[in-house]
């Protein structure tokens, strides 16, 4: 169904009701055309004791339709955020994951440098004794 609905008047003229979204201040729900409201103030001030149910039936009708109209774009907006919700969280594990691997690797990084730190210490302690070894051997010998 169309959110412009369509009634016809006691002359069988076809109106077209219209449904307009609330302003964002409004606490209304629904908010009805300007065409709509002003068949009902005219048919109020033509016969104040008729009763127009084909009107109250058209405003109804298009409440029903605006509600309905919002629960679908709730409904929408939910489904939507609960995929992003689900799209953010395995963007997460991945994240995660990677960030565990990167801290593997900064820790095996790390090892191989103290090993390395390690190693050269030993090879510098090694050259200065062997220089100090044969500097001592020839200042002696002199």
């Amino acid at each position: 169904m169309d959110a412009a609905l369509q009634s016809r008047t006691e002359d069988s003229e076809p109106t077209a009701l219209a449904v307009v979204p609330p302003a964002p201040s409004s606490d209304r729900v629904v908010e009805f055309s300007s065409s709509m409201k002003d068949k009902l103030l005219q048919t109020a001030a033509e016969g104040g004791s008729k009763r127009d149910w084909s009107s109250a039936l058209d405003l109804v009708s298009e409440a029903f339709e605006a509600i309905r109209m919002a629960d679908e774009r709730a409904a929408a907006s939910e489904e939507y955020q609960a995929e992003l919700v689900q799209r953010h969280a395995d963007h997460v594990k991945v994240l995660e994951t990677r960030i565990a691997a990167a801290d593997k690797r900064a820790d095996a990084a790390e090892n191989r440098a103290k090993t390395a730190e390690g190693w050269l210490s030993k090879f510098h302690d090694t050259i200065i004794d062997e220089f100090q070894r044969t500097f001592a051997s020839r200042g002696g010998a002199r």
